[in-house]
C-alpha cells in the first residue's frame, strides 16, 4: 500500500506554547504527550486514531497509550 503525506497544518489548528525544556518520564520511560480538541464524537475519533497509529512502522519500544474518559 502506498502512503501519502499529508501536512499536519490540513487536519489541524497548530499552536505552540511555550514550557520549560524537559524529557518527560513516566514510570522511568521517557513519554511525549499531546493534547487536542476535536469536533466530533470522540469514539469515532479514537477509531481513525486506532485506525491510522495501527498503519504506522513504530519500533517495537514505541507504544501508544490514551488518557481520560476514552482511554481504554
Amino acid at each position: 500500500m502506498e502512503r501519502e503525506n499529508i501536512p499536519l497544518t490540513q487536519i489541524a489548528n497548530i499552536k505552540c506554547s511555550a514550557n520549560h525544556p524537559a524529557i518527560e518520564h513516566q514510570h522511568g520511560l521517557r513519554a511525549l504527550t499531546l493534547t487536542a480538541e476535536i469536533d466530533g464524537n470522540p469514539l469515532t475519533m479514537r477509531k481513525t486514531l486506532d485506525n491510522a497509529i495501527a498503519d504506522l512502522d513504530l519500533p517495537k519500544d514505541i507504544y501508544v497509550a490514551y488518557t481520560g474518559e476514552y482511554s481504554r
